[in-house]
């Protein structure tokens, strides 16, 4: 697995650790750690050992277990295996546990380092920036207080019916002019003139102004794979919610943003495959949207959307085409359910400069309802995405023409039983058998060849399993291109 981290301060800062798998480049998860317990307070390094849940990528479920230990070392001091030189924090990952029970050992390197585009997420949108000066004494006030700004306010300069503002000064007076400077961007720094006229316009003092920019300390990342040129709609729970009526920003003005009681939702562009879109939310509680209490961080993969639809027990086929770039290539193409969606060719093959090379996909659905899944395409060599594709499916049960009761006594041992099946055509044909729970059902044979207008018996294997509160265990017989022909519904009794 890939790991990626964004640190900010320590004291109300987070650590956003984002979880890949390497090879077909699918995001796992992500983790949050709270960096407060790393304060060091005058020591010369701390550590902490710690287990976190792995929040899936819509942040809905927990996809496994994280095992880090992370410190906080001064320079020039060594704890344990963590020695480093001037690093301020050092995350060693120990292992990550999915929920299919499978361990990975992790040593993370820089992210910009390994793929260039997955390095790509973690750099901010630019916002416009705002820089005026404040006339108004209340929001001066606010400002003031919230900001812990402890230089002395002018009364006399706020609220001037006149505008623009002027003022009185005797000689080697003193005056404090407040400006509001807002912005969240990219760029290190901006550079501001302010000029001092007379009423004749003439100048009596510049002063030039750098504002050296800080990193946006990130409280959420969220990550969607949407269709292209689609609108993505989401609606998001604010994570343990600020006291006060929640206000939000965004920082692409093409997204739609607004705040519904305790939820965050937005309407977003899709762009064209293969860009991605990245924008930031901020959320206030302030009442003017002046210091954000969080500040999350969206970004939208743009996928390629292919529609599939079969019946359960059935196959669907449908080809994708890849064109090979300027370049050749080192290729492989992954699936988020190998299960389910089954590629061919399914492993590494040479894709020729400017070439065309056709993907067979397989949907082979075990259970109905609608789904939707991932096809990447990998450079190999470079570990470099190539293509991906989003494949919405629907899959709908086909017609069950009988329903067989079948005692099953509790045992430790598979259990052999016996359904009948008539070929009704008038030609010998061969059937090909499944199950939507091959975990708990197997054939004897899985071909049948089958004498016309015959009746053969189909022998099923049990598994112990099969006695734990399953009502309902699909048979299908296809035929030879995986039409379903008959659907038998056997129940466990």
């Amino acid at each position: 697995a890939v790991v990626s981290t964004q640190s900010t301060g320590i004291q109300e800062g987070s650590c956003i650790i984002d979880l890949w798998d390497a090879d077909p480049l699918f995001h796992i998860g992500s983790v949050t750690v709270k960096l407060k317990r790393l304060a060091r307070q005058g020591e010369h390094g701390v550590q902490t050992t710690q287990v976190f849940d792995v929040q899936s990528t819509d942040h809905k479920s927990s996809v496994g277990k994280l095992h880090l230990r992370v410190a906080n070392i001064g320079s020039h001091v060594s704890i344990g295996d963590l020695s480093r030189q001037n690093a301020s924090l050092v995350v060693e990952c120990c292992s990550y546990s999915g929920l299919k029970n499978e361990e990975s050992i992790l040593r993370p390197r820089p992210l910009s380092n390994i793929d260039q585009s997955l390095n790509s997420i973690l750099q901010s949108k630019t916002l416009q920036t705002e820089n005026r000066l404040i006339c108004d004494s209340s929001e001066a006030k606010i400002l003031k207080s919230l900001f812990k700004v402890p230089t002395p306010l002018d009364l006399e300069f706020f609220d001037s019916p006149k505008r623009p503002v002027r003022m009185i000064l005797r000689s080697g007076e003193e005056i404090y002019i407040p400006f509001l400077y807002s912005s969240i961007t990219t760029k290190k720094e901006f550079k501001y003139t302010i000029k001092l006229l007379t009423e004749e316009h003439t100048p009596v003092q510049l002063v030039r102004l750098t504002f050296i920019q800080q990193r946006n300390v990130i409280s959420e990342r969220f990550l969607f794979s949407e269709p292209e040129e689609t609108f993505a709609k989401h609606s998001l729970a604010v994570p343990s919610t600020p006291s006060g009526h929640l206000l939000v920003q965004c920082s692409d003005p093409s997204v739609l943003c607004s705040a519904e009681g305790e939820r965050v939702v937005f309407k977003a562009p899709v762009p064209k495959t293969p860009q991605t879109m990245r924008f930031l939310i901020m959320i206030y509680t302030d009442g003017h949207c002046y210091l954000p209490a969080q500040i999350w961080e969206i970004v939208i993969y743009s996928l390629k959307k292919i529609e599939l639809s079969a019946m359960v027990g059935t196959e669907k086929i449908f080809p994708i085409i890849l064109r090979g770039t300027d370049a050749l290539s080192v290729v492989q193409c992954y699936s988020s359910d190998s299960q389910v969606l089954k590629l061919e060719p399914d492993r590494e093959f040479i894709l020729s400069p400017n070439n065309i090379q056709e993907v067979r996909v397989k949907f082979e659905p075990l259970e109905t309802g609608v789904r939707d899944y991932q096809v990447n395409v990998v450079d190999t060599n470079n570990r470099v995405l190539l293509e991906r594709w989003l494949v919405h499916t629907t899959a709908d049960l086909p017609v069950v023409s009988r329903t067989y009761d079948l005692p099953l006594s509790r045992s430790l041992v598979p259990t052999t039983k016996q359904i009948s099946f008539v070929n009704p055509y008038t030609t010998e044909r061969v059937f090909k058998l499944k199950t939507n729970r091959p975990e708990l059902l197997s054939f004897r044979d899985n071909l049948l060849s089958v004498p016309s207008k015959q009746s053969v018996n189909i022998g099923l294997v049990l598994s112990p399993l099969a006695m734990s509160n399953f009502n309902y265990i699909m048979v299908f017989v296809n035929d030879v291109q995986q039409k379903c022909e008959e659907c038998f519904a056997v129940r466990i009794t």
